[in-house]
Order: structure tokens, then C-alpha cells, then sequence
């Protein structure tokens, strides 16, 4: 039996960040590699913010390259950025308490940059 997956599922291949804090989650981390959009989202009013960032590591290299980290408190922040297609990606959700430079409850996933 073949499973057929819907087609937006085929851009979904870095599964999502999502910090590990005590409530179901503070921040979560976003990529989605049609149009390499990339997001972090500060879930829960709690005095921490979300924090996020994105490594990647084209298929000719073996050096892994870190993107800027990007910051949420409160709304949703958006990204467009540039990995080239096939690339291993690493997605990484943290929290920081606002007024510090201390990451917490830091979670990452791995996938590929397939668009």
C-alpha cells in the first residue's frame, strides 16, 4: 500500500522546535523550505522571550554556517532567508528571560532543505 502525503507536507521537512519549559511549550521554531521561511514564536506571557536561530551545512561542504538569531516577545517574527536546496538543516527554539543574555529550555531538530 503507498501513502500519498498531502503536498504541502513535501515543503514541512524540518519538523518544528519547540522549547523544553514546563508548560506544554514557551517558543517554538519554524523552517519551511519553500520559500525558506523561517520563524520564532513566543508562545506564553511569561517574562521570557523566544529565541531561535538556524545552522545549516550545504551537501559540497562539511562546514556547518549559523544564521542570525532571531527574537520574539509576543508576536510571531518572520524571516525570508537563503539555504541552499538539499542542505542539512538544524533548527534550534530557546527561552531567555527578558533583560538577560542566558538561553533556557533550548530544543533543536534536524531535516533537509528539499524545495
Amino acid at each position: 500500500m503507498l501513502f500519498s502525503a498531502p503536498a504541502s507536507a513535501a515543503y514541512d521537512v524540518v519538523p518544528d522546535a519547540i522549547t523544553t519549559d514546563n508548560r506544554p511549550y514557551g517558543g517554538i521554531a519554524t523552517f519551511i523550505a519553500y520559500g525558506d521561511k523561517y520563524t520564532i514564536d513566543d508562545i506564553d506571557i511569561d517574562g521570557h522571550k523566544a529565541v531561535g536561530w538556524i545552522e545549516y551545512r550545504p551537501v559540497t561542504s562539511l562546514i556547518w554556517h549559523k544564521l542570525p538569531t532571531i527574537y520574539s516577545s509576543g508576536p510571531k517574527v518572520k524571516k525570508v532567508i537563503d539555504i541552499p536546496e538539499g542542505a542539512a538543516v538544524k533548527l534550534h527554539a530557546c527561552l531567555r528571560k527578558v533583560g538577560t543574555t542566558k538561553n533556557i529550555h533550548c530544543n533543536w531538530t534536524f531535516g533537509y532543505n528539499r524545495n
